[in-house]
């Protein structure tokens, strides 16, 4: 198994009429993301921001937060690398279950993408946060980046499992939609992992790469 990740740096967040990656500006159209987010029925309002480091601002009710990563090989969320093996983003929430941790898959640095939970009680809520400027700003590793936030809430009718399932999608395609960006960019940095065969199994099973199954 072989992964490399293609990293791209972004230094600046706005946005823009298109989205797309100039040099290190990251440009977003943010109603182009909105409405991909609001196909889901699941969800009734959809809010994005853009939040920067140094920025007095306080992101609250933080529920996930997720690297802007995308395949390389292949188009949307299914690719095939090889004539055979599946290449999906986020397998087994943007696509089928397959095998992870090989291929070639972009990256952004230096931006994430933040998921609030709006049904969050005001004093849990008031847990999860993260501080853009000021001392409290270099407790989470995204007080540092550029971060472009996610606030949805649910539809009528829709319990709180479907709505928190609808928002880390939410949070998963948006971070597709921005490393797709980085498509056609020149990575700054190759990162390569590869991961041999254990040693450690029958003779018969050698040629067979490491794998864990997570369900």
């Amino acid at each position: 198994m072989r992964l490399e990740l293609r990293w791209s740096t972004v230094d600046a967040l706005v946005a823009g009429a298109t989205t797309r990656l100039s040099g290190t500006r990251l440009e977003v159209d943010l109603d182009a993301l909105r409405t991909i987010l609001a196909a889901d029925s699941r969800l009734e309002r959809i809010r994005i921001d853009l939040v920067h480091p140094g920025e007095r601002c306080r992101i609250g009710r933080v529920f996930d937060v997720v690297a802007a990563r995308a395949k390389l090989d292949g188009e949307g969320h299914l690719a095939v690398m090889d004539g055979q093996v599946p290449m999906i983003d986020f397998p087994g929430v943007l696509g089928g279950i397959a095998k992870v941790g090989h291929g070639r898959t972009l990256a952004l640095d230096g931006v994430a993408v933040v998921a609030t939970d709006q049904q969050a009680d005001p004093i849990a809520g008031s847990l999860g946060v993260i501080d853009m400027a000021g001392p409290n700003a270099s407790l989470s590793a995204f007080g540092r980046t550029h971060n472009v936030v996610i606030s949805a809430w649910p539809a009528p009718r829709i319990g709180r499992s479907e709505y928190l399932a609808a928002v880390r999608l939410a949070a998963l395609e948006s971070s597709v939609y921005l490393a797709n960006t980085a498509r056609d960019a020149t990575p700054d940095r190759v990162e390569i992992f590869e991961l041999p065969p254990s040693p450690r199994v029958p003779a018969e099973m050698a040629h067979l790469p490491r794998v864990a199954y997570v369900f």
